[in-house]
Parts: structure tokens; sequence; C-alpha cells
């Protein structure tokens, strides 16, 4: 692990930049009568209210609830599709902000996710989706579990690896 990289890394309200489905995506911060967050496609504008003492938190906060509805709006789309296509059926999902996992599965059936997870390409995030639906028949990393998952994604070592490469990257 880079420690350099790490302590020298600039966080998105820093850059003015992040990543949205692996597309860099710029940040406007402003300041207005209300506090809101706006998309066009191309900028995320995140407004404070003049109130807001501490901009970097309230701004920080903000780009995590934008990360966490993309990739809800996301995953409302691609789990029930997936799952439904694996004939494998889950209870419930929910995103969460994980140090070091993607995703994971429950003996309930329940499915989370990295809300860091938005800022991979979608076919990553859907890597993580098979996976984690694969959960749903096996709850371990066996050899029937590896077979299921390469069965139903056929790019497994380069999901992980973009995964290994780029996690330091999708950090917020």
């Amino acid at each position: 692990l880079n420690t350099d990289a790490i302590k020298n890394k600039k966080s998105p309200l820093e850059t003015q930049s992040f990543k949205l489905f692996g597309e860099t995506i710029s940040i406007q911060l402003l300041r207005s009568n209300v506090s809101s967050i706006e998309f066009d496609g191309k900028t995320l504008f995140l407004s404070a209210a003049s109130r807001v003492k501490n901009l970097q938190a309230h701004y920080q906060k903000q780009l995590k609830v934008f990360l966490k509805q993309s990739l809800d709006s996301y995953l409302d789309i691609k789990l029930p599709e997936v799952s439904n296509y694996m004939e494998l059926s889950f209870t419930n999902y929910q995103i969460k902000t994980y140090k070091r996992r993607w995703g994971s599965c429950n003996s309930k059936k329940e499915l989370t996710f990295n809300v860091l997870l938005a800022g991979a390409p979608k076919w990553v995030i859907d890597y993580v989706i098979v996976h984690e639906i694969s959960h749903l028949k096996y709850l371990d990393h066996s050899k029937r579990f590896w077979r299921l998952v390469n069965s139903h994604y056929s790019n497994v070592t380069e999901a992980e690896s973009w995964l290994k490469i780029n996690a330091m990257s999708l950090d917020i």
C-alpha cells in the first residue's frame, strides 16, 4: 500500500471533481439561501445555506447523499434484473459506508453495498452485484460459489483488479 499516496490524496472537495459510474464529474460549491444538491449530468452543484457553519463537513455530507442516491437508483433497476436472471431472491438491500469491502450478504438474504461503488464503472458494479447475489446460494467463497459467479459474469478477474487498483481513487 502506498502510504504517500494516501497522505497526499486530495478530497473531491479540494480537486472539485469525483467519479460517478466511472465518469469524472465536476463539483461547484455554492452559498445560497437554502442548502441543495443539483446535478445537470456534468456538474454537481452543492449549495450551503448561509447559516451553515462547517462548510467542509456540509459539502462532504451532500456529496455522500448524492452518491448514495445515484447508486440506489442503479441498484433499484439492476438488482431485480440480475436476481431474476440468476433465479435467486434477496429480502432487501441497503447502502453503507465500508472501509474494506464492496458488499456483503447475510443469512437473512439481505444485501449491502458500499456507497463508494457509485464511483466505479457500471461493469464493475455489476460484478459486485453478481458476487453478492451468488452468496444467496453459497454463503462462502467455495469452488461452487466461484463457479456460480463465473457462470453469470465473464470479467471477474478484470473487475477485481479494477477494484484493487482504483479503490483509493473512489474514496471520498
